[in-house]
C-alpha cells in the first residue's frame, strides 16, 4: 500500500485540534508535553482550548500546527511495531506545514538527498 502525508498550513488551525491525539495516543502526549515545556507556556491548552482569537495569531499559530501535526506522524508511527517504518512515497506541506514535510521524510530534502523518493516531494513554497 503506498501513502502519502500531508501536512497543514496556517489558516488550518482550529481550537479542540490535537485534543484526541493527546487523550488518546501516548506519543501525541509527549509530544505535546514537551512542546509545552520547551516553550515555557501550555500550547496544548491554547490548542485544545483557545480562545481562538489567541490561536490565530501567527505568534502561536505556527507552532501549534507544527507540534500538532508532529504529535500526529508520532502517533501514527506508535501505532506499528518497531522494526516496521511507514515510509511514504510522497509528503507535502504548505507554508508552516513544510517542517512536518521534511521532518515526516526523516532529515531528507531534495538538496541534501539524491534519493529516488525526491522526486515525490510536493511541498508548496507559495506563501
Amino acid at each position: 500500500m503506498k501513502v502519502a502525508f500531508l501536512f497543514p498550513g496556517q489558516g488550518s488551525q482550529k481550537v479542540g485540534m490535537g485534543a484526541d491525539l493527546y487523550e488518546n495516543m501516548e506519543a501525541a502526549r509527549a509530544m505535546f508535553d514537551r512542546a509545552d515545556a520547551s516553550l515555557g507556556f501550555e500550547l496544548s491548552t491554547l490548542c485544545f482550548h483557545g480562545p481562538e482569537e489567541d490561536l490565530r495569531q501567527t505568534i502561536n499559530t505556527q507552532p501549534a500546527l507544527y507540534v500538532t501535526s508532529c504529535a500526529a506522524l508520532e502517533a501514527l508511527r506508535s501505532r506499528f511495531d518497531e522494526d516496521f517504518v511507514v515510509e511514504p512515497f510522497a509528503v507535502a506541506g504548505h507554508s508552516v506545514g513544510e517542517p512536518q514535510d521534511i521532518r515526516s521524510d526523516q532529515g531528507r530534502s531534495p538538496q541534501r538527498s539524491g534519493s529516488s523518493n525526491d522526486s515525490n516531494r510536493a511541498t508548496d513554497h507559495g506563501h
